[in-house]
């Protein structure tokens, strides 16, 4: 699987301090503010996966400790179940609280995936690419998302427990989004890779 980071000129600070403590082979993306859509075509262009699995993460997020360790642990998840796109942040969400709460590892939610965290297959990716040319909805890159999924019939899933938080509290949303805790999740667990490795 291969990673990138998408983040901004002002952000890039953020962004290397990300991939330090990511400790993995991962690209950045400097997104000369055109915007999170093309911001985001940009880097699966400038960064092609071909035929491997792709973990996008945006540069505001914290990750769970020894998160790389469970990197080929999320492709297996999706190649076992014939996943396509699979967020590893869970926003809130009431669907998303209550599959949790029972237990469940993740969840099909259209409306639960978000992008500061997300893996895609290569068929994902290359389905990406190929409508990016015919989207017009807006400037946002999970509309984007959304509508491929859509169009190309994908379903959507969310990782459970929330593995990476968003980190509203040390950086301001180059969107100009609020401060705010209903931008965190609410079901992230930091130490899921360790208790996970300890099975």
């Amino acid at each position: 699987m291969i990673a990138c980071i998408q983040t901004v000129p002002s952000r890039l600070e953020y962004a290397e301090r990300q991939k330090k403590a990511l400790d993995y082979p991962c690209a950045i993306h400097i997104d000369n503010m055109t915007g999170p859509f093309n911001g985001f075509v940009d880097s699966l262009r400038q960064f092609p996966s071909g035929d491997q699995y792709r973990l996008h993460m945006q540069d505001d997020i914290i990750l769970a400790d020894d998160f790389k360790d469970y990197i080929p642990q999320v492709q297996k998840i999706m190649e076992d179940n014939g996943m396509h796109l699979m967020s590893l942040y869970a926003p809130r969400n009431k669907q998303l609280r209550d599959a949790h709460a029972k237990g469940r590892p993740f969840c099909q939610s259209f409306a639960g995936f978000a992008m500061p965290c997300i893996a895609f297959s290569p068929y994902m990716v290359q389905k990406m690419l190929e409508y990016a040319p015919y989207y017009t909805s807006s400037k946002h890159d999970d509309w984007f998302v959304s509508e491929v999924c859509v169009v190309y019939r994908i379903k959507a899933y969310v990782h459970l427990p929330s593995i990476t938080q968003h980190n509203v509290w040390d950086m301001k949303s180059s969107m100009g989004h609020a401060q705010n805790d209903r931008r965190t999740s609410d079901i992230f667990e930091g130490d899921f890779v360790k208790k996970w490795k300890a099975q």
